[in-house]
């Protein structure tokens, strides 16, 4: 069997799960649309913290959110270069570190110039991250909401 028809059912297999378990469709289209959207956030290891907070506030389904959290893990590390690439580039920080002595190096001699190189590299790879994900949550939610809308039509029929 082909690999995008074992992907295909298993994830219709998961949207008829969580339909029957009684969410409204836009509180799992904000679920899924959420656990895409944070969990491609350019600091790994932060996002199921996150998304389980968001969870509990907002009272949205947790087990579905971090399914959607962790499926989309291989897609944040691959953006994570783009990212940091995209920091470097707002801030104009060119690292001279190729090596990880130079790095050492300059953690013993210029450790506040490294940190504050880092620290915008990151609050740019941030920003990248904030610019892409608002528009990229609103059309993924009306995404997910009319899929879910669909599919709890085909099942009442």
């Amino acid at each position: 069997m082909k690999l995008i028809h074992i992907v295909k059912r298993r994830f219709s297999f998961l949207i008829d799960y969580l339909l029957h378990t009684g969410s409204d469709t836009s509180g799992l289209a904000l679920t899924c649309t959420l656990g895409i959207c944070i969990g491609i956030f350019p600091f790994p290891g932060t996002t199921t913290l996150l998304l389980t907070i968001i969870a509990l506030l907002l009272g949205l389904n947790l087990p579905a959110i971090q399914v959607v959290n962790y499926a989309v893990y291989p897609l944040q590390l691959l953006l994570l270069y783009p990212y940091y690439a995209g920091g470097a580039a707002i801030f104009k920080i060119v690292l001279p570190y190729g090596s990880s002595n130079e790095i050492l190096n300059a953690l013993q001699h210029h450790p506040l110039d490294l940190i504050a190189d880092v620290g915008g590299i990151a609050a740019g790879a941030f920003a990248i991250w904030l610019i892409s994900a608002i528009p990229g949550s609103i059309v993924l939610y009306y995404f997910f909401r009319s899929l879910f809308g669909r599919k709890k039509q085909e099942q009442n029929l």
